[in-house]
């Protein structure tokens, strides 16, 4: 009985800390494909997936004209068409942890948008843990007025329960006509993460050694 009570004591007297570290993922219109700041944290994911819009440049999402993004990196950006009005269109992703057991804590979120006449008034950062359930962490009122405007900011932070997140930026038009070409424009995404990492405490090594010691001796 003794040895099962210092057992029992020395497990509750464990404290775990989280191991903290920042990065960023960046879609610069190159590719589908984000830009890692610390690839080894993530182990899957990042790649911009089209729904709710059936318009494409020859099947790819990246666009590029004359209207390119002159106040960011410029060059090629990511298109989608807002139509019918009422419609929720946008681009989707998933994020996955390298390390099983950490958790990701989203930080921030900056993008330039563009939305035409008959693009987008509202667009939202919308995030699950089971790409069933979304939330909105994130609202942007946009101008269609074909211009580009910069947009940073999250309304509130976001922890995954597990080492996968799943993403959606979002846009809606309430009213308007119907458009047979791309009337909303994306570029230089910038996503801001925490990877909080669960390691032991140093002195939780102590009281393993600790307790195997005493367990033996007893």
């Amino acid at each position: 009985m003794k040895k099962i009570i210092m057992g029992v004591m020395l497990t509750a007297a464990m404290v775990f800390a989280g191991e903290l570290n920042a990065a960023t993922i960046t879609w610069d219109g190159s590719s589908i494909n984000g830009t890692l700041s610390s690839p080894a944290d993530i182990s899957s994911g990042g790649a911009l997936a089209l729904y709710g819009s059936t318009i494409t440049n020859a099947g790819s999402i990246i666009y590029t004209n004359s209207t390119n993004n002159i106040g960011g990196s410029g060059g090629n950006n990511y298109g989608a068409a807002v139509s019918p009005a009422g419609t929720n269109v946008g681009f989707s992703f998933s994020l996955t942890l390298s390390d099983p057991t950490a958790q990701l804590q989203l930080d921030s979120l900056s993008f330039y948008s563009r939305s035409t006449a008959t693009g987008p008034t509202a667009i939202t950062l919308q995030v699950s843990n089971d790409n069933l359930n979304f939330v909105t962490i994130g609202s942007y009122a946009a101008n269609t007025d074909g211009v580009w405007a910069a947009f940073s900011g999250l309304d509130q932070s976001f922890t995954s329960t597990g080492n996968t997140l799943y993403f959606k930026i979002d846009g809606l038009r309430t009213s308007g006509n119907t458009s047979s070409s791309a009337n909303w424009r994306l570029d230089d995404i910038v996503l801001g993460y925490t990877v909080i990492a669960t390691i032991p405490e140093p002195s939780t090594y102590a009281l393993m050694g600790l307790g195997a010691g005493i367990l033996v001796l007893a």
